[in-house]
């Protein structure tokens, strides 16, 4: 499979990394176990999990027990995400205290029955916690041995910014990712719009990437399979309401047209074509692309875009940069 260096990190990592966040939930054990084992199989070593993932943790456990029946927990790379507690009962469920964040890390660590996570990112952020508070908490998790690296997922720029200030003034190591939603679609909702949880590689985040070099792990590379549809049923009648409301737009619909020429000028699927661009640094910095599947034919499918050559020109006309709205 193919493979990614980021800045700081001392191995190669699988561009296609496989999203656990459904194994053992939705996905019933024996059918995440296969999902597990046909990814490894074709050289993935990269897994992604959350503390918030499945039912009681059950992403998390899952991989853990995986891992340990087949032998293989020093072959991979494991990254798990924490700072987020949906029990909360007045539904803040953002968990960003010192103490928090360690507690999350503990409980992660029970669950999986791992002694470390190569990395550990903030699932979101609570601009309430000064950062050098949250970078304490990770600084402590590190220096204990229960975390190698961290990162964060969800942070708007200028906490990015303080968070890496803060990090060169005290010597630490800092953010070495940034989980984000990254695809060839353009996403209707802003960044900055009030209650919006999450955050996307827009026009400014590709800008802060490109400065700083820092490398992302992109989730929903594929925009839920949606421009495949788009491409396949000439309209978005199969497409979810709430995708319909976020993604539908001229810019997606033309990215989907390009899609379309690239894949059949290649002989490739759309879908292994949307991995290959956001795995091909197509903006300068390095990342990988958060593949969750529910089907072994569907993991598949997506694992033939680590063979993938996408030409330069393709790649920069994928990018749409010469797109006017």
């Amino acid at each position: 499979m193919k493979t990614t260096m980021i800045p700081g990190f001392d191995k190669p990592l699988s561009s296609l990394c496989l999203g656990c966040a459904y194994l053992g939930s939705r996905e019933n054990d024996e059918l995440s176990m296969q999902i597990m084992d046909t990814y490894f199989e074709n050289g993935g070593r990269f897994f992604n999990t959350a503390h918030e993932y499945g039912d009681n943790g059950s992403s998390e456990i899952l991989l853990g027990r995986w891992a340990r029946e087949r032998g293989v927990r020093d072959q991979i790379l494991v990254t798990s995400k924490g700072g987020e507690d949906d029990s909360a009962p007045d539904h803040d469920c953002r968990h960003m205290r010192y103490d928090e964040v360690l507690e999350d890390i503990d409980e992660g660590l029970m669950r999986t029955g791992f002694d470390y996570f190569d990395f550990y990112m903030l699932h979101m952020d609570d601009r309430r916690v000064p950062v050098d508070e949250v970078l304490a908490a990770l600084e402590k998790a590190k220096a204990d041995g229960k975390i190698r690296h961290y990162g964060c997922s969800n942070w708007d720029i200028d906490r990015m910014e303080a968070a890496a200030a803060y990090s060169k003034e005290h010597g630490l190591e800092g953010f070495m990712i940034d989980e984000i939603e990254f695809n060839m679609a353009k996403n209707n909702v802003a960044n900055d719009e009030p209650d919006n949880p999450s955050r996307w590689m827009d026009r400014s985040y590709i800008e802060y990437h490109k400065k700083t070099n820092m490398a992302y792990a992109a989730y929903t590379p594929i925009v839920y399979g949606n421009l495949t549809k788009l491409l396949r049923d000439g309209d978005t009648r199969n497409w979810k309401k709430n995708t319909v409301f976020r993604f539908d737009n001229p810019y997606t619909r033309e990215s989907a047209r390009r899609i379309g020429i690239v894949a059949e000028q290649l002989g490739v699927s759309p879908t292994a074509l949307q991995l290959a661009w956001v795995t091909s640094a197509p903006y300068g910095f390095p990342g990988f692309a958060i593949v969750g599947c529910s089907k072994v034919e569907q993991l598949t499918e997506c694992l033939t875009a680590s063979d993938i050559v996408i030409p330069e020109e393709s790649i920069r006309w994928l990018s749409m940069e010469d797109y006017e709205d």
